[in-house]
């Protein structure tokens, strides 16, 4: 005989709880995660996650507003919010094809958008520059790894932590040597070791 799973009922104390709190008192405001994460001092960048549970049970909505940003509010107030679909159709401004945005909301209207485009009519150009790649932001860490020995180690600003560990990844799969990469966020560091 199965037994039916309780309702979800946040902590009081707890992230959702207090969310679900604040929006019982202010039903008709909206808050985005980046609101959300500054008005109760969160720190937590996966606020989606931590809110979830709240929202499947229907103590929380959320949406995309004009910006395709999700926002927050208390379920069932839907203070005239625009429809998805709407928003994901809208003609991107940006696209030379007038055509939507890839989106995940409505693929198939971005399947229909690319089909209509005419290969054989967009114009061929010569001679324009192809910008520098994104592999690495242009960063050749190779002398630097090459210059440390076995237990020597190297302090990083902190904003390298991609281009460095897909680095490190190339020189694994190319070199008998081996690295060691730890993040210190509090010094906005990183530091690579070399150990073998």
């Amino acid at each position: 005989m199965a037994t039916a799973k309780p309702a979800y009922k946040p902590r009081l104390d707890s992230i959702p709880g207090r969310v679900v709190s604040w929006f019982r008192e202010n039903p008709e405001e909206e808050l985005t995660s980046a609101d959300i994460i500054e008005k109760f001092e969160t720190g937590q960048q996966h606020i989606h996650t931590v809110l979830g549970p709240a929202v499947e049970a229907g103590l929380l909505a959320r949406h995309k507003n004009e910006d395709l940003e999700l926002v927050y509010h208390l379920a069932g107030k839907s203070k005239g919010r625009p429809a998805l679909q709407a928003v994901a159709n809208a003609p991107s401004s940006s696209s030379p094809f007038g055509a939507p945005k890839r989106s995940r909301q409505n693929p198939a209207a971005t399947k229909a958008a690319l089909s209509s485009i005419d290969l054989a009519a967009l114009p061929i150009e010569d001679n324009v520059p192809l910008p520098p790649g994104r592999h690495n932001g242009g960063i050749d860490w190779t002398p630097l790894l090459k210059r440390l020995k076995v237990n020597q180690s190297a302090a990083v600003p902190y904003l390298a932590r991609f281009t460095l560990r897909n680095a490190l990844n190339t020189a694994h799969k190319s070199d008998k040597a081996r690295y060691a990469l730890r993040i210190d966020k509090q010094a906005e560091q990183l530091r690579v070791w070399r150990i073998a």
